[in-house]
């Protein structure tokens, strides 16, 4: 079956514009009338939402669409957001995989304004994430496991504040010697990695250690790095 390509010449020239604001309605429709089980909305054929419109009028609209646009969706991904306690929820671009270095792009508008982002204004909307829907819905981790390159975008980082903060929880609750971090279920460790070059190896696992029984030592991480081919 063929897949129809809709490239930026077409989306530029042919769509009305759509504010962050509507896009943002749609988006938390969606997640108010969702059933448990639908993961997904495609919205691509554009009767629901005219997507065309939204990526026309987004300040990053050309990036976003690359080589063409093959698929559009809202998506529920993984994991839980510590914030809001929710699944994040995201407008999905699919991408022509073949010449972008980036398959799919995450979007999601908002209904007030944001900081300036990447030296522009951005009134409502988040910086748009660069990656792999594959490690959004968390079916694997390319970035780590098959030397891709690792998603782009602001929010897919976390820094030193949290990571330490994760650190002295642990201290005062946890009473494991060793406590593997692997699966991301207690910290997002890949995010950590992300935040710094000091950190930007190819890693396969990373160990969280606790004090010893007298209180000596402390916390470490130790990373096991990918053999070099």
């Amino acid at each position: 079956m063929a897949v129809h390509l809709y490239t930026w010449d077409v989306i530029s020239h042919d769509a009305d514009n759509i504010t962050s604001d509507h896009a943002h309605h749609v988006l938390c429709k969606f997640r108010r009338t969702a059933s448990v089980s639908q993961q997904s909305l495609d919205l691509t054929d554009g009767r629901r939402f005219n997507w065309w419109g939204y990526l026309a009028g987004h300040y990053r609209g050309r990036d976003i669409v690359g080589h063409g646009v093959t698929k559009f969706e809202l998506r529920f991904l993984q994991p839980d957001d510590p914030k809001t306690k929710q699944r994040p929820l995201d407008f999905i671009v699919h991408r022509m995989g073949m010449k972008d270095p980036f398959t799919h792009v995450r979007l999601h508008p908002h209904n007030y304004a944001c900081e300036c982002t990447l030296g522009r204004p951005s009134p409502k909307e988040a910086v748009p994430v660069y990656g792999y829907l594959r490690e959004w819905v968390g079916v694997s981790i390319p970035a780590i496991a098959d030397g891709v390159p690792s998603p782009v975008g602001l929010n897919w980082k976390l820094g030193r504040n949290s990571a330490s903060d994760f650190i002295c929880q642990l201290n005062i609750l946890c009473t494991d010697w060793i406590l593997d971090l692997t699966d991301e279920r207690l910290f997002l460790w890949r995010r950590y990695l992300r935040s710094s070059r000091l950190f930007q190896v190819g890693a396969s696992k990373l160990l969280q250690g606790a004090a010893g029984p007298r209180g000596e030592g402390g916390r470490w991480v130790d990373l096991e790095p990918r053999a070099s081919p």
